[in-house]
């Protein structure tokens, strides 16, 4: 199935207005795949604040979007095999990722990562605004 196939339903909102929740339940009822693309940006902000990234370094936080060693499983988010559920949802990690949500570099690795999971079969992304 080609990706023009695969339906793609989005949500977006403020932070914290349970735009998450919802997509959660929808994307179950439909049977579709559930992305929080919002995790993306936060696992980003994670990995920086633990290297000490430049938050102004573009390329560097290009890279470190580029090369998420996360994965979603039964609820839980794991960069590099730790559980970082909780730790992502931090205020700190929060105003991180606002921060890096600006960069256009990474921007475009979270977008390609999310087609990875999009090629899978139906999917609902939330946390960022996403058109297909």
């Amino acid at each position: 199935m080609s990706t023009s196939n695969i339906p793609v339903i989005a949500i977006d909102g403020p932070t914290a207005s349970g735009k998450g929740t919802v997509a959660h339940r929808v994307a179950d009822k439909l049977g579709f795949h559930y992305l929080d693309s919002g995790a993306l940006y936060r696992l980003t902000a994670l990995m920086a604040l633990r290297r000490g990234t430049d938050l102004r370094d573009e390329h560097a936080l290009a890279k470190l979007a580029e090369h998420l060693p996360c994965h979603f499983a039964g609820g839980e988010i794991l960069l590099a095999q730790e559980n970082v559920t909780e730790q992502i949802r931090a205020e700190e990690v929060g105003n991180t990722a606002s921060k890096i949500a600006v960069c256009q570099r990474c921007a475009m690795r979270w977008w390609a990562c999310s087609w990875v999971f999009a090629r899978r079969r139906a999917w609902w992304p939330t946390g960022a605004t996403w058109a297909r």
